[in-house]
């Protein structure tokens, strides 16, 4: 892309849509609460592939967990799946470019709506709000599907 084509392009993405398709959190029995911040790392995976017989559509889904074993140092066991639909400006970005720029905004997106959700879902249980902090994105070269 040229420095004028960048000038003249709007945000090359356009959110459509975000849902999820699995919302887990569940309370851990015999959990006892600690002073001081709890220090949980959650691990997610974020995936993009573009829509079948769309031109420029893609699906960036991203699963974010932690303690899936249950251990009760930590007070929830949570799995979330999240999934977006991003519309991209395709004649403005290299296939490179647009990949890069899914996994970087999607998992912004997603992941501020997994917080968000989670911090919503724990509210109500008996350890109260469980509100994660930033996440790192680590991508990796087998996680997206090139068109």
């Amino acid at each position: 892309m040229t420095d004028a084509t960048k000038a003249e392009t709007p945000f090359p993405f356009q959110l459509e849509q975000v849902l999820f398709t699995k919302m887990l959190v569940e309370a851990v029995p015999g959990h006892v609460m600690k002073e001081g911040l709890n220090s949980l790392s959650p691990s997610s995976h974020i995936e993009i592939e573009p829509i079948e017989g769309e031109t420029s559509k893609y699906v960036v889904s991203m699963r974010t967990s932690f303690n899936k074993e249950g251990s009760v140092d930590a007070p929830y066991i949570v799995e979330m799946h999240c999934m977006s639909v991003f519309a991209v400006d395709a004649n403005s970005l290299s296939k490179e470019e647009t990949m890069r720029g899914l996994t970087i905004t999607g998992h912004n997106v997603l992941y501020a709506a997994t917080r968000e959700a989670i911090g919503w879902l724990s509210g109500r249980q008996p350890y109260g709000p469980l509100i994660l902090g930033l996440s790192v994105l680590k991508p990796t070269a087998a996680a997206t599907k090139q068109p």
